[in-house]
This record gives C-alpha cells, structure tokens and sequence, in this order.
C-alpha cells in the first residue's frame, strides 16, 4: 500500500505523462474489450441450450438460382419417420422470419413472426418454457386463432412480465385472424435472430394457397428448411448422408414434384452467422493488434520514465533500498496505469458496441445482445493484467536507472 500510495503521487506530479499513457492504454483496451463484447454475443454464445447439436439442413441448386433450397412440407413428415440419425426434426420457413403487427391496447404493434412445425422447440431447446407450453398436434390444425409461444424479450416489452399474459388473444389488423399466446420461451432461445413470436406452420399458411394455386401440403411447394437435433455420436456428415439417401429415394418415388437434388447441412450457428464469423473475428484481430501497439507504446513510455529518474533512484539507494525494492515501485505505477487504462477502455468498448448495434441494426444476428456482462468484465481484467505481467513491468528500465545511480 505504501508504494501505491508513492505511485499515485509520483502519477500525479506528471499529470501530461499519466494523461497520455492512461488515454493511448485505454484505447486499445477499450477497442479490444468491445470487440470481444461482439464476438461474446454474436459467435459464443449458444443460440440455444442444445445449440452445438441441432444442424440445419437444405437442398443444393445445382443451378445456383437460389443459395440454399428450400424443402417441402410434406417431406418433413418422410423424413422424421425414417431418420435414424437424429433425435427429433422440425422444419422452418427458409426466409425464416417475416414483419407483422397484432392489435395491443388498440394501438398496433410490430413484430417478427416465425413460422415453424411443432417439433421446433424439441429440437433447439428441448427444455420448458418460461411459461405456459409449446405447441401441441392440435395447435397445428387452427387457422383462425394461431398458438403462438413469444419470446421473452416481447413478453416483457407488452406486458411488462405478466404471467397471465398466457392466455391473451392479439388480432391481427383487420380483426379477422389472431393469436393466442400459449407460452413464453426462455431468454436462451435466440432462433431465428430476432424473433418476437413463433407460430404453427400448418395454420400459418393453409388459410389460402400461398403460391400459384399450392397449398401447404403440396410437394410442389419449397418454403421450408429443416433443423434437427443429432444423436449422441452422429456427426454431422453421417446426417447428412443419411438425408441425402432418403431425399434421393422420396425424389425417386415423386418424379414429377421433387428433383434429385443433394442435401447440405450444417450447425445451426454456422448457418446464421453465414460469412459474419470470419469478418467479425477478423476485426476482433484487427482490434487486439491495436491493443498490442498501444500497449507496446506505453511499456516504452514506462521504461523510459523510469530510466530518467536516476536521481531518484540514488537517493533511494543510498537510503537502503534495493534493487527490487525499485522494481516493485514501477511495478506499482504499472499497476496504477493498467487499472486507470481499464475504466477508461471499458467506457470506450461501451461506446464502440452502441456504435455498432448503430451501424448494423438486426444485419448482425444477435449484436443487439451485446452488453459489458460479466464475461466482457473478466476479460478486461484478464487482459490488463497480461499487460501489467508482459508490457507494463519496466524492470529493465528500473535496473538501468539503479546501475547508472
């Protein structure tokens, strides 16, 4: 305590050079600080309980008119029966999520809406819900009122967390059509990105035929990707062959609706995030690089304030001091500029993530998740005493100040 309390005054006689090195120290902690906020966010996080288990799956154009093919509703049902790979299969709209509004206190609310078959929520979270129930057989057949499980985060925003919000009917503008919020998942059930509420897809789309005259149980009719949770020891591409023999034979057997066509799959992170896992960590890169020279260029600093204080240093000396006495001293200042560093770094890495969620609205799933949690907190720490223990331990300096007094 005693040589914290000397650092502090000796920091605070050179307010120019404590300045300069707290500001450019806490910069590059603050870049790679918000950085890592991000990549928490958007690429650590499970999308779901059983997020590093469920895949989802598509057919490849061989034309590449369309990225990833959609499957058919009734193959669903084919598939489920005959996959030995995976533990359950569900199947969900390939645009995954559409805008909606429902009526709430005669004031319409936005929201997005994902239509799903009723095994989704066994296949991406297999747990309960916060509150009521998923769907059920029976929920799949209304086409009036859609069961509909809400998320969370919807929950909170209408009712303010009410429990007896399960239960309440929304119609939709016009007021011929509504839903009847049969449960609330959880906070960990993030899939697809964004959603508000999840309804049945049979009721969401027999009402009427929703492309050239074909409804929902036609094979003709390809608006659906399929996620499914794998067996304990199947590999994804073990799945994948599997899927693509029985998509061969269903083709074979209805040539006239279904082409042969490959299938593709892969974890579901994988599959959202697209090409953002390589750019976001190519920037988290680019912003540990900047932490390095910035941390680089106040270690120099460090040294040479050390090294000019030889007068100092004598003094001490000659008083009886040691030489490790004179290096747990800079150590001490260290310590003061890496902590200082920190609480600037973690009010820049708060404004680069508002900047971001800024720049990139919902492009990015899940960046309107990032926050300074506790994970973003630990790992500033971390890093600024991997700086104090590498960089900010001019020892060297000290040793040199000490020869030359």
């Amino acid at each position: 305590m005693q040589d914290l309390r000397y650092a502090l005054r000796s920091l605070r006689r050179d307010v120019l050079f404590t300045f300069s090195t707290v500001l450019t120290l806490g910069l590059g902690i603050g870049l790679v600080t918000g950085f890592f906020a991000i990549v928490h966010a958007v690429l650590l996080r499970p999308l779901a309980p059983h997020g590093d288990t469920v895949i989802r799956i598509w057919k490849v154009d061989a034309d590449r008119t369309i990225a990833r093919f959609p499957i058919s509703y009734p193959e669903l049902k084919l598939w489920r029966d005959s996959a030995k790979s995976v533990q359950a299969l569900a199947a969900i709209r390939y645009a995954e999520t559409s805008a909606a509004a429902v009526m709430v206190d005669n004031e319409p609310m936005p929201l997005t809406l994902a239509p799903v078959s009723a095994d989704f929520f066994n296949v991406v979270h297999g747990g309960s819900p916060l509150a009521g129930r998923w769907f059920n057989a029976s929920d799949e057949g209304n086409t009036v009122e859609l069961a509909a499980v809400v998320s969370a985060r919807f929950w909170r925003r209408v009712s303010g967390g009410d429990p007896s919000f399960v239960g309440r009917r929304l119609l939709f503008p016009g007021g011929k059509r509504g839903l009847v919020v049969v449960g609330v998942a959880p906070d960990n059930l993030e899939y697809p990105n964004g959603t508000d509420v999840w309804v049945p897809i049979d009721g969401y789309f027999r009402p009427e035929p929703v492309l050239d005259g074909l409804d929902i149980r036609s094979r003709r009719l390809w608006l659906f990707h399929f996620v499914a949770r794998l067996r304990p020891g199947v590999t994804i591409d073990e799945a994948r062959a599997e899927f693509d023999v029985l998509s061969r034979g269903i083709a074979a057997q209805f040539p006239d609706d279904l082409r042969v066509m490959p299938i593709e799959a892969e974890p579901l992170l994988d599959a959202t995030l697209g090409t953002l896992r390589p750019l976001t960590l190519l920037l988290f890169a680019g912003a540990a690089l900047v932490f390095l020279a910035a941390g680089g260029n106040v270690a120099a600093l460090l040294v040479m304030r050390a090294a000019t204080r030889t007068r100092e240093i004598a003094i001490r000396i000659a008083l009886g001091a040691g030489r490790g006495r004179i290096a747990r001293q800079v150590i001490a200042e260290s310590l003061l500029v890496g902590a200082a560093g920190a609480v600037c770094g973690l009010g820049i890495a708060q404004a680069c993530v508002i900047l971001a969620k800024a720049a990139a609205g919902t492009e990015v799933p899940r960046l309107t998740d990032a926050t300074i949690d506790s994970a973003v907190l630990t790992f500033c720490v971390l890093t600024t005493f991997a700086w104090v223990v590498t960089l900010g331990t001019p020892t060297g300096g000290a040793r040199a100040a000490a020869s030359r007094a």
